[in-house]
């Protein structure tokens, strides 16, 4: 037996227990470069929840003010003019939709509603002075996802009937849904000069139309702050003994090296840009930025920051047969620090495809290729042998189950070949998630609140032995992981995210193995 506190028998260069720790030996790859992006990304990333999640993902940013927001169907109840207010609310109810992509009717449901729909077209055809039916089809128009049926309805109706607020603000909400973003103010600008107007249905067309006047412009911003507090039960994600066998030979492992608690504090900020042509077919430049810092309370050395940008055009491939599908190549980088120094550089790019194969579902397919560079330092001695090239691809399918439930399910293929053989791998990941959208617990006009479960595998291979710890074993990693997280919504603008996850990783070399328990807790500001 040794007691692992200077150099391995086997060792001919230095390899204490702080570099073992920090960067020369095996335990380094998990301490400053995957595991600590890995926390990273797990930190921010809530399915779902638009004050999180859609911050970098920008086909739905510039509507997240609005999406997720209490359905106006559910303000109606307690409305003084109740049934007069209740179908405008269920117009409403599609533009102030959750996070998930627009609501179609399940499976099974569309041959009814088709029938329904021609029944109650023939009936307006016989009875085109009646409002109730014309209501009716226009309902039944839009849960087939027929806006611009729904669209033609209301506005005969107008012609007929000028003084009908309610479908004004029905054709403002579903021209929003649409894009139109000018028709759509007008009609909303108009719903707002309604004598007696609900207070809970004003402030929501506004939040509308702050949205229209945003995607507007040509230039367009939008992001948030998240800031918060980490607890970990083993935040340098070292094994939980002592004792470990390495290499046929039994070693104690210094307490640096062993798993260790820790709580840090931590700031995170992305926000995306979009810089609209105003052509016809709806392409617009985005660039996406991250910066994240955080500072440990003990293991200074495990201090982090990671400041990451992408930019590209978005290109919307055929915006009248197949909305929703456009396709951007990117180029990126990013900038990495570990204990107030830098540590890591990528440069790169990618293509992102982004599909809408129906009005429930979206997929997102992104291939994305980086060359990685490391510095050398005091504490980092053998950084560079982690210098490597790094594919990955990455297809993310959400799915709304209803309006207020998402689902989404991730998986990810990689390969990093770098400079030293043993340090290359490759990685298989996948996992699914589960969001629900509710009611504010307190009271039904506040914002609403989020709930979230997720779950995922992953296995790592590497491509050799380590020559230093584990020469006749290749190491290969296997790892399961799951979260449960809270979005609780103060304000539109405001939320407070609280988070549990658990990671459980088990390796063919000992010291590789460890297990962690992670409680966050943050406030999130929207912009």
């Amino acid at each position: 037996m040794v007691t692992f506190r200077g150099t391995l028998p086997w060792v001919e260069r230095p390899a204490t227990a702080t570099h073992l720790a920090r960067g020369s030996g095996a335990v380094g790859q998990r301490f400053a470069g995957d595991e600590h992006l890995r926390i990273f990304n797990n930190l921010w990333y809530c399915p779902g929840q638009d004050a999180i999640e859609e911050t970098t993902r920008p086909r739905c940013c510039f509507a997240a003010r609005v999406e997720g927001l209490p359905t106006t169907l559910s303000i109606m109840s307690s409305a003084s003019d109740r049934a007069g207010w209740l179908c405008m609310g269920k117009v409403l109810l599609l533009a102030l939709c959750t996070t998930a992509p627009p609501l179609a009717p399940a499976f099974g449901q569309t041959s009814a509603l088709e029938a329904e729909a021609e029944r109650l077209l023939d009936a307006v055809r016989a009875n085109p002075a009646d409002m109730d039916l014309a209501f009716a089809y226009a309902e039944v128009a839009i849960a087939l996802g027929d806006f611009e049926a729904a669209i033609g309805t209301l506005e005969r109706m107008l012609i007929t009937t000028p003084d009908l607020p309610r479908v004004r603000l029905e054709l403002g909400s579903l021209y929003f849904r649409l894009g139109a973003y000018d028709v759509a103010r007008v009609y909303l600008l108009q719903v707002l000069e309604t004598p007696e107007l609900p207070a809970a249905v004003e402030r929501r067309v506004r939040e509308m139309l702050r949205v229209t006047e945003r995607e507007r412009a040509r230039h367009r911003f939008a992001g948030s702050l998240f800031v918060g507090s980490r607890y970990q039960s083993n935040a340098n994600a070292g094994p939980s003994g002592a004792r470990i066998d390495l290499g046929g030979i039994e070693v104690i492992l210094d307490d640096q090296v062993t798993g260790n608690a820790d709580v840090n504090a931590f700031a995170l900020l992305g926000g995306t840009y979009v810089y609209d042509w105003f052509n016809q077919t709806g392409d617009t430049l985005v660039a996406n930025g991250v910066v994240y810092g955080a500072l440990y309370a003990d293991q200074r050395a495990l201090d982090l920051a990671v400041v990451e940008l992408d930019v590209g055009p978005r290109l919307e491939l055929a915006p009248r047969g197949l909305p929703g599908t456009s396709v951007r190549p990117f180029v990126a980088g990013a900038l990495i620090g570990l204990d107030r120094a830098v540590y890591a550089t990528s440069l790169g790019g990618g293509v992102t495809l982004s599909l809408r194969p129906a009005e429930r579902a979206s997929v997102d397919l992104t291939y994305d290729v980086r060359r990685e560079d490391f510095r050398r330092s005091v504490d980092q001695p053998l950084a560079d042998e982690r210098d490597a090239t790094r594919q990955a691809g990455l297809v993310v399918l959400r799915y709304a189950l209803t309006p207020r439930l998402l689902a989404e399910a991730t998986a990810l293929a990689a390969d990093s070949d770098a400079r030293e053989g043993f340090r290359s791998f490759t990685d298989l990941a996948a996992g699914a998630a589960l969001s629900w959208r509710f009611d504010h617990p307190i009271g039904r006009e506040g914002p609403p609140w989020y709930v979230g479960v997720s779950g995922g595998v992953r296995r790592v291979d590497y491509a050799a032995p380590d020559p230093l710890l584990t020469p006749d074993t290749t190491r290969r990693d296997d790892e399961w992981g799951a979260g449960l997280w809270l979005a609780a919504g103060l304000t539109d603008a405001l939320s407070m995210v609280s988070r549990v996850d658990y990671r459980d990783v088990s390796s063919n070399v000992a010291l590789y193995s460890f297990d962690n328990l992670a409680v966050s807790l943050g406030l999130q500001w929207r912009f």
